[in-house]
């Protein structure tokens, strides 16, 4: 019978980031680290997989990034890629040191959305990581930033050059959009804008009580500058020879880029694209093709 608990541990700048671990009864287990999309907590989305990968043979951890849910960090609710992907490199060494209830030497991460582009720059340069999957990663902050409300970049860009003496003085942004109302706008006013986005804050939404872990749909208006300024693309190269199976969208979230990028990634090397794009579905294995189908038979290859 898994062992779930809560935990924390310490990134290299003196952060407490805090999650869920799951333990099998067998030692030696390999770990999944799961890393949540843009700006939602572990309870929106990854804590609600784990229970898939521990049922067939992997020990899991999720855990809330820095400012977000139950972890420590100020301003709350910012968005700066560059220090999450150093905490995902100090959930590795957390990870390692699990012995003997998990295997070092068997370690992978699932990065969803822009948290599986941060996830691409720590594999990158970790090699302790053994596989990585990406959910419909976040790949370009360009290009991302062709889709903000008119003005916003300049706006943040200037925000990080004003001196804030306390976080009541600290400026918030839209996240996503509250109704398909203002996702389907001709201007948006969300970070993250248009109908597939609506869509899924209302399915992570329902996954999550948000008051247990303190979120709100805002970010600093610096995130959208922190998010701007990466490009995660370039380190995808770079995370061969360990495995990387790709998990593209279609519809609404047009795969295209994502094939681009996948280009770019060395063997080995898997692609699947979930058509119709229905995440919920894909994970709660109602679609044809699930996550059980495609990333757990992934990770056994590879890990198992």
């Amino acid at each position: 019978m898994p062992i779930k608990k809560e935990v924390e541990f310490e990134t290299r700048d003196g952060l407490t980031l805090r999650g869920l671990l799951t333990l099998l009864d067998a030692p030696n287990a390999p770990l999944v680290i799961f890393v949540s999309p843009f700006a939602v907590t572990r309870g929106h989305l990854m804590d609600h997989q784990t229970n898939l990968f521990n049922e067939n043979g992997f020990a899991t951890l999720t855990y809330d990034a820095r400012t977000f849910g139950k972890s420590d960090g100020l301003p709350r609710h910012d968005i700066n890629f560059d220090k999450q992907s150093e905490d995902i490199f100090d959930a590795v060494t957390y990870g390692t040191s699990l012995t003997p209830h998990v295997d070092p030497e068997r370690i992978a991460i699932i990065g969803g959305g822009h948290g599986g582009g941060a996830s691409i720059r720590a594999t990158a340069l970790d090699p302790r990581v053994k596989a990585l999957i990406l959910q419909v990663p976040g790949i370009s902050g360009a290009i991302d930033a062709q889709f903000y409300p008119p003005g916003l970049l300049d706006r943040s860009r200037a925000a990080l050059a004003r001196p804030k003496s306390s976080e009541s003085e600290q400026e918030y942004i839209q996240l996503f959009p509250e109704t398909m109302e203002e996702a389907t706008a001709a201007t948006q006013k969300a970070l993250l804008g248009g109908p597939a986005l609506f869509n899924f804050h209302s399915y992570i939404r329902g996954n999550c009580d948000a008051k247990e872990f303190n979120w709100q749909n805002r970010v600093t208006l610096e995130s959208a500058f922190y998010n701007f300024a990466n490009e995660f693309q370039a380190y995808l190269p770079r995370v061969s020879p360990r495995p990387l199976l790709y998990i593209a969208p279609s519809g609404e979230l047009p795969a295209e880029p994502h094939e681009e990028a996948y280009t770019k990634v060395n063997e080995p090397k898997e692609f699947h694209k979930i058509e119709p794009f229905d995440f919920g579905g894909y994970m709660n294995g109602t679609a044809k093709v699930s996550q059980k189908d495609v990333e757990v038979k992934f990770l056994q290859k590879h890990l198992q």
